[in-house]
């Protein structure tokens, strides 16, 4: 078997007028101890990337994997991909790819016409803006 452990995992969805929630529980059903990870891929539209603003990971250090994994602290109350982008000074204006270690339950994303709040599990130790 290419994963020899019994387990039950348990993804679920649920979409009301005004909210989208997402959680995904898995469930050691077996008698071995193990340790995994999961990687839940959120795609959000916008119709305007520069208009787009990220808020809620000040203070928290990320893994820039854009400029050669470099650690770093994120100074801004609120930030854009594009100015994530020209901080580092490589890659294509408008790409960034950082892993947030740690950080906060809530993030905000926002653009000219939604509002969104993720929440995510403290069981979740980093969030990736990509």
């Amino acid at each position: 078997a290419i994963w020899d452990y019994d387990f039950a995992l348990t993804y679920t969805i649920e979409l009301t007028e005004t909210s989208l929630e997402v959680s995904l529980s898995v469930k050691n059903t077996g008698l071995k101890d193990f340790e995994f990870t999961t990687c839940l891929h959120t795609y959000f539209r916008t119709n305007d990337i520069s208009k787009l603003t990220v808020t809620g990971l000040q203070g928290t250090k990320f893994l820039d994997k854009v400029d050669g994994r470099k650690k770093k602290t994120d100074p801004h109350e609120s930030i854009s991909v594009p100015v994530a982008a020209e901080e580092t000074g490589r890659g294509t204006a408008g790409f960034c790819d950082r892993v947030y270690m740690q950080p906060p339950r809530t993030v905000i994303l926002k653009d000219e016409h939604t509002k969104m709040c993720i929440t995510h599990s403290e069981a979740y130790r980093d969030t990736v803006l990509y």
